[in-house]
C-alpha cells in the first residue's frame, strides 16, 4: 500500500534537522496512542491491561508495538489500522472494548504540519488517496494553489494518512479532541 520508493525520493527534500524533530515527535506520541477501542483514560487502561501483548501478536498490520512501559501502543509509521477488531477480540483484560459500531476506535484526530509538501507548493496527494473515509480533501484555491482540509468528524483515526506521508507532516493530535469536548460541554 505504501510506495516506499516514492517516500524515499520525497523524504530527501526534508532538511536533516527536521528529520530529528520528527523522530522526537514520533517517540513522544508513540506511548500515547493506544490500540483501537482502548479505554480512554490511560491510568484505567494501564490498570486493566496485563501487558500480555496478544493484541500485538494478532494485529495483521503489525502496528501494535509496546511503549516505554511495556504497554501496547500503535505505531503508524509503516501502516494504518484496518479496524478489523482482532485486537479487541483477543483482549481478555477488558482494556480494549468495542461496545458498538457507533463508538469511534480512537479519540484522536490528525494534524497537518507546516512541512506538508502541498504547503511548500509541491503537489502531493498521498494522504488524500490513503483516506478511505474521505476525511482529507484536496481543495483548489484561487491562484492555482491547493490546500488540504481535514474533516474531523469523518476521521476514524486509522493512521493510513500518517503512514503514507513522505515528509511525516501528519501527526496525531489529542488537543483537538479535548477542545471539541470542551465546546460540546459548553453548548449543553
Amino acid at each position: 500500500m505504501v510506495d516506499l520508493q516514492r517516500r524515499k525520493f520525497l523524504t530527501a527534500m526534508v532538511p536533516k534537522d527536521q528529520e530529528d524533530t520528527d523522530q522526537k515527535e514520533t517517540a513522544r506520541h508513540k506511548s500515547s496512542v493506544r490500540p483501537p477501542w482502548a479505554i480512554i483514560d490511560d491510568t484505567a487502561f494501564s490498570s486493566c491491561c496485563s501487558q500480555c501483548l496478544e493484541c500485538a501478536r494478532i494485529c495483521p498490520q503489525g502496528i501494535i508495538k509496546t511503549d516505554n512501559r511495556g504497554y501496547p501502543c500503535v505505531d503508524f509509521s509503516q501502516s494504518g489500522c484496518e479496524l478489523c477488531g482482532d485486537c479487541v477480540d483477543v483482549c481478555k483484560d477488558g482494556a480494549l472494548i468495542k461496545k458498538n459500531k457507533k463508538v469511534k476506535p480512537w479519540q484522536h484526530r490528525v494534524t497537518i504540519r507546516e512541512q506538508c509538501l502541498l504547503q511548500q507548493k509541491v503537489i502531493c496527494r498521498s494522504c488524500v488517496e490513503a483516506c478511505d473515509e474521505d476525511a482529507i480533501r484536496y481543495q483548489l484555491i484561487p491562484g492555482g494553489l491547493a490546500q488540504i482540509n481535514i474533516r474531523t468528524k469523518r476521521c476514524n483515526g486509522c493512521g493510513f494518512c500518517i503512514a503514507t506521508c513522505p515528509v511525516k507532516a501528519i501527526t496525531v493530535d489529542f488537543t483537538a479532541v479535548v477542545e471539541e469536548k470542551k465546546q460540546n460541554t459548553k453548548s449543553k
